[in-house]
Formats: C-alpha cells, sequence, structure tokens
C-alpha cells in the first residue's frame, strides 16, 4: 500500500493536473478573500470557506480524474491487478495519496487567519470548525471522484463526469429551498453534501454530519473497491 501512496504522489507533482488543482484553489480563494475580508474589511471567514465549498467541487475532478482511469488508459491496470496486495489497499492508497494534495492545497490557505491575526482578532472557533466542513467535504468530493475514475476509461471522461455529479450536488441544495417545508425537503436537506458541510461553515459541531461524511466517504471507496475487483476479475476471465 505505502509502495502505491508513494508513486501516486510522485505522479501528482510531476504532472500538470495537480498544478492546475492548487492554482485554481489558491486563486480563487485568493480573490475570496481579498474581496470579503481585505477590501470589506470584514473579520468573518464564513464567506470564504462556503466559496471553498463550490471551488472544491469544481476543481476535485482534476485531481482525481485520472487515478484509476489512467491506468486502464495505459494499460497499467495489469500491474495493479497483479500486485501482492488487496483492491481495497489499492482504493485506499490512491484515496490517500489524492486526499494528501487536497489537505496540502487546504493548508496554503491558513495565510488567511494569519494575515486576521495581525491585522485584528479572528474568530478562531469559527476558523477551526470552517477547515473541518471544508476538509470533510473534500474528503467525499476525493472519494466520488475516485469511484468515478474507477468507472471510466479515459482520465478524460472522468473528469467530465465527476464534474457532472459535482453540478448534480450543486442543484440538489438550489431545489431544497423551492420544495418547501415537508418529509422530502428533510430527507434532501439531511442527505445533501453541502447542507452538511454548512452546519460547520456556521460554527456549529454537527456529530451527525460527521457520521454523515464519513459514511458516504467509505461507501463510495467501498464501490470503488468493487470495480476493482470486477475488472480484475473480467480481466482474469478474459485471459
Amino acid at each position: 500500500m505505502s509502495a502505491i501512496y508513494k508513486k501516486e504522489m510522485r505522479t501528482y507533482f510531476h504532472t500538470l493536473p495537480c498544478y492546475i488543482f492548487m492554482s485554481a484553489f489558491a486563486l480563487c480563494g485568493g480573490l475570496l478573500f481579498s474581496a470579503h475580508n481585505l477590501i470589506g474589511q470584514s473579520a468573518d471567514l464564513k464567506p470564504v470557506f462556503s466559496g471553498l465549498l463550490y471551488i472544491t467541487l469544481v476543481a476535485a475532478p482534476v485531481l482525481t480524474m485520472r487515478l484509476i482511469a489512467a491506468e486502464r488508459a495505459e494499460k497499467t491496470d495489469v500491474l495493479l491487478f497483479t500486485a501482492p496486495v488487496s483492491s481495497w489497499a489499492v482504493t485506499a492508497a490512491k484515496f490517500f495519496a489524492a486526499l494528501s494534495v487536497f489537505v496540502f492545497t487546504l493548508c496554503l490557505s491558513l495565510i488567511y487567519p494569519i494575515i486576521l491575526f495581525i491585522l485584528g482578532e479572528p474568530w478562531w472557533a469559527q476558523i477551526l470548525m470552517g477547515y473541518l466542513g471544508v476538509f470533510l467535504f473534500g474528503m467525499l468530493a476525493v472519494s466520488i471522484g475516485l469511484f468515478v475514475s474507477a468507472l471510466m476509461k479515459r482520465p478524460l471522461g472522468a473528469g467530465l463526469s465527476t464534474l457532472g455529479v459535482m453540478l448534480f450536488i450543486i442543484l440538489i441544495d438550489t431545489v431544497i429551498p423551492i420544495i418547501g417545508n415537508g418529509l422530502v425537503e428533510t430527507v434532501m436537506r439531511r442527505t445533501a453534501p453541502l447542507s452538511n458541510a454548512a452546519y460547520f461553515i456556521n460554527d456549529f459541531f454537527s456529530l451527525p454530519a460527521v457520521v454523515y461524511f464519513v459514511s458516504a466517504t467509505a461507501l463510495f471507496l467501498f464501490l470503488t473497491t468493487r470495480m476493482m475487483e470486477h475488472a480484475k476479475w473480467a480481466k482474469g476471465r478474459r485471459a
């Protein structure tokens, strides 16, 4: 598992998509922070954290599209199937590699609260909850992208398909207010990723939301593992 993780990390920092993701995340986040906090002279980071959620949705496909789809396109998936590790270990290694890049990129945004600390008195509880929300949301986004990559044969197809899923997630949150009060609205709010992340962005620690993100992430990793085992079985049958 560690060998695959190290290989993925080396690949990330020697390919363009990684730097596109990091640049887009840093640039968009920096623009939000400059406009709202520096020019607007506000110590409230809620709009920035909310913006980072949407940036994650749009940029995550770039980070995850090649994880498994590229192996199929380059015919190197056979090496994964014959490696002396389980399919679950391969899935976990690729997931943690992508998550590591996401966390590293997210850590670059720590410059925002540092600047606020220099200029005034930031709300540290809000900052901690905000970063926790963005991290959990990013964790789920990475697992979704990994699963979609396992379904595709080309990285570009995986990227576009993941982007479609992310746009659907945005659509869910947009539709909720239109539905009105009722059981359907309650269920949608409980299962919508953006709505669950909103608890943390609004300075509220929600244990059910944490369980939701961890469980949903585990589900997509399980599905990814099953897809890899199916592909391994299919290749073995053709051979």
